[in-house]
């Protein structure tokens, strides 16, 4: 009501007029709204430049890196991104919605959603080009694992609340490790199948890249060798070689 009768008079709508026309203090207003930016990110006026997913989820990292995943707060990658709180707010939701998001346009999910219609006749070519693809985006995004690892409570937090299972990169290799033992070019359990590739895979990968920084993590050698460490003991005893 009171941008409105701000509006009405053509009077600015600031931090002063607003506090004036509320009967309050600007300190008053301050704490219960956050800053001039913050209100007319409310009122729906420009707060400036508009950044990008991309700049945002960059800050996401950042602070993850940093403080962890208990202390990656909306506030904490509003600061790091340049943008106000209410800005990430309007547009991601609470502190679980950004991470949600965040973590949904990490490229390995999208495959590894794919993942449940590739051919199971070629399992190990489907699996060569999915860890290629898993390890080089595992190389842009160690700050999330390793903030996982570190924290276990926090971690069980994001996988309950924050991230859809159904969506994720383990339902989309079980859903194809279940069809490629069906057609028997896999052998064992398929949750177990999964458990094992998606578990050497990033540790691998995490392990990888704090021993051997000279090489990338996605070089031919370690996917083949990822690769068919599994298959050999993946693989029906008819069809290994």
């Amino acid at each position: 009501m009171a941008v409105k009768s701000l509006r009405r008079a053509r009077r600015p709508v600031n931090m002063a007029a607003l506090a004036k026309e509320l009967g309050v203090s600007r300190a008053t207003l301050y704490r219960h709204v956050g800053s001039a930016t913050d209100v007319k990110a409310l009122v729906g006026e420009s707060v400036g430049q508009r950044r990008s997913n991309e700049e945002v989820f960059a800050a996401v990292k950042a602070v993850m890196g940093e403080r962890g995943l208990r202390g990656t707060t909306l506030e904490a990658v509003a600061e790091r991104a340049g943008v106000s709180a209410v800005t990430l707010h309007r547009r991601f939701g609470d502190r679980l919605s950004l991470l949600r998001a965040f973590m949904d346009a990490i490229p390995a999910r999208r495959v590894g959603r794919a993942l449940a219609g590739a051919d199971p006749s070629r399992v190990r070519a489907v699996l060569l080009d999915f860890t290629r693809r898993a390890l080089s985006d595992l190389e842009g995004s160690l700050e999330l694992m390793r903030a996982m690892l570190g924290d276990p409570l926090a971690f069980e937090e994001l996988s309950t609340k924050a991230r859809d299972p159904a969506r994720g990169v383990s339902a989309g290799v079980l859903a194809y490790f279940t069809r490629c033992v069906t057609s028997g070019s896999l052998g064992g359990d398929p949750r177990t199948l999964t458990t094992v590739y998606l578990s050497s895979l990033f540790g691998f990968g995490l392990m990888a890249r704090s021993m051997a920084r000279d090489q990338a993590l996605a070089s031919p050698s370690n996917v083949a060798m990822l690769v068919s460490t599994f298959l050999e003991g993946a693989l029906p005893r008819s069809r290994r070689c």
